[in-house]
């Protein structure tokens, strides 16, 4: 069983089929199957994070004297910043980069840090090991059984109840009360995310050109 990994994670998928089935009329399981919204489960939560960013994550390591280009995390959906010994590194782009007048031998502590085919590029080179952290957005775990915890916070609950609801009547060919769903969820998606930068302020991120997610 996943277990979850703040307090504000406290439903499970249980939770969500029950609410799910009930709204839609099929609290035995004839029409909706467990294996249906688990599915459905996964494809919501990622598409809420691709939208909001709300699953953070650090990872740290140690730069290698020579080596400038490191891997990215396995789970990441968006790189947010790069530190070296607790200095953010300037986030730059390899179309920047590349028409820049920056000597591609350089060695030093790095100063910038771009995204290429999934890895992290640091310039100019270093030239001693340093501490490494970094700050990302991560994809959500998928869940596979009823007892599993959500993988996002009770806040967006029913956001992803509004998205299962949506492929529920997909599933049952309504498409006019998929549609509402579905807006509803885009909307209310919306709001949460202006409260929440009016809260946080604006940040920096960095993408991948060749990994963009379309949401």
């Amino acid at each position: 069983m996943t277990v979850p990994t703040a307090p504000t994670v406290t439903r499970t998928v249980q939770d969500m089929a029950t609410e799910v089935k009930r709204l839609f009329g099929d609290e035995s399981g004839v029409q909706l199957l467990d294996s249906d919204i688990i599915r459905w489960i996964n494809y919501g939560q990622m598409e809420i994070c691709s939208k909001t960013r709300i699953l953070k994550s650090i990872q740290e390591g140690t730069l290698i004297e020579g080596t400038h280009i490191y891997p990215t995390p396995t789970d990441y959906l968006e790189m947010e910043a790069v530190w070296i010994d607790g200095i953010m590194l300037q986030a730059t782009s390899w179309e920047e980069f590349r028409q820049s007048s920056y000597v591609g031998t350089e060695a030093g502590t790095p100063r910038s840090w771009f995204l290429y085919a999934n890895q992290i590029n640091l310039w100019p080179i270093p030239n001693k090991p340093l501490g490494l952290r970094i700050f990302y957005a991560c994809r959500p775990i998928d869940v596979s059984t009823l007892s599993d915890y959500l993988a996002i916070p009770d806040r967006y609950f029913d956001r992803l109840k509004e998205y299962c609801m949506s492929k529920a009547y997909e599933l049952d060919e309504d498409w006019t009360a998929h549609q509402v769903q579905r807006e509803q969820m885009e909307s209310n998606i919306r709001e949460m995310a202006n409260a929440d930068s009016n809260v946080q302020g604006p940040y920096l991120t960095a993408r991948d050109p060749e990994d963009e997610w379309d949401g």
